[in-house]
């Protein structure tokens, strides 16, 4: 079934911090696949305005509903800055995917999917993808309402195309619109078989 949610691809830039072969679970016992993905100033313009629209259409949805909701969350999205506090001019986006799926009382395993430069699937589990590499994600931009935050944003983390991978520690559907680009290529020990039913606008 295709999801509801405004898929959105983004160009090449470079992951920091990376839990892409396994989930984060200092803050949920279940786990968190996330990276943040560091672009430059134009690449991050479009990528901005994607998430910025889905975000004002979901605030005037809002204002319908419950009108008196005034507090508004975070973006997904943020400057980077460097060590010393200044301004790179690059921007950061933050894209996260739990490990456990939840609806009602149905609960399911969940992790993002991984390909290679030429679009074939890869095995993150003996593939660590680490911090520089350079990366392109598919994601889902999710409006969500929160008691605490109010009115939000997030980046729901589905595919990681790795351009340019540099290790931590150690074909994919044409529906995905995924482009084969010079790049990393997975081996017989990276690579898995795999299927994609959804589509993306690579």
């Amino acid at each position: 079934m295709p999801s509801k949610h405004t898929r959105l691809t983004t160009p090449v830039g470079t992951a920091r911090w990376p839990r892409l072969s396994k989930p984060d679970t200092k803050f949920d016992k279940d786990g968190v696949y996330k990276v943040d993905l560091i672009l430059s100033a134009d690449d991050a313009a479009p990528v901005k305005t994607a998430i910025e629209e889905v975000m004002k259409a979901h605030i005037a949805q809002v204002k319908k509903e419950k009108p008196n909701l005034k507090k508004r969350a975070d973006m997904p999205f943020v400057e980077e800055v460097d060590d010393g506090g200044n301004e790179t001019g690059n921007w950061v986006f933050k894209f996260k995917l739990k490990a456990v799926g939840v609806n009602g009382e149905d609960r399911w395993e969940q992790r993002p999917l991984i390909i290679d430069s030429q679009t074939k699937p890869i095995d993150s589990e003996s593939t660590e993808v680490g911090q520089g590499s350079l990366i392109s994600v598919g994601c889902e931009i999710i409006p969500y309402i929160s008691p605490m935050v109010g009115v939000g944003i997030s980046l729901r983390l589905k595919v990681v195309q790795v351009v340019d991978l540099r290790e931590s520690g150690s074909s994919v559907d044409d529906n995905w619109g995924f482009d084969v680009v010079e790049g990393f290529v997975a081996n017989e020990q990276t690579s898995i078989k795999s299927e994609v039913a959804e589509d993306f606008e690579f």
